[in-house]
């Protein structure tokens, strides 16, 4: 599921007219998750930053980010990200439904 969100945020940064990167963005989204995947939060935390340098709009980075943080005990991060996920997430989308569902877990709303 999460290289399938990958793929489709990938897909939505390359047809953005005028940006570029969009396959970095892709790219270090995947990456993140291997990371994460091997219990490694420290590195994929690192990919999913560098994908938000590269378009901070992007809602499956700031879920990574999110998620990482959150793993690493930065609660305030792990939040301030999540809020940033429901900002830029569909509200149909997987990526919207978890990060509502990590913040409702932290009992915590966005303002």
């Amino acid at each position: 599921a999460r290289e399938e969100k990958a793929r489709e945020e990938k897909a939505r940064e390359e047809k953005e007219e005028g940006w570029e990167g969009g396959v970095d963005v892709g790219k270090y989204v995947d990456q993140g998750w291997r990371f994460m995947d091997k219990g490694d939060a420290k590195t994929a935390a690192d990919r999913f930053g560098q994908a938000l340098a590269k378009n901070p709009r992007s809602a499956d980075a700031q879920f990574g980010v999110a998620y990482a943080s959150e793993e690493l005990g930065k609660k305030d991060k792990a939040y301030n990200h999540y809020c940033q996920t429901l900002k830029y997430a569909g509200k149909d989308s997987d990526n919207y439904r978890e990060a509502k569902g990590r913040l409702d877990a932290m009992g915590r709303t966005c303002k």
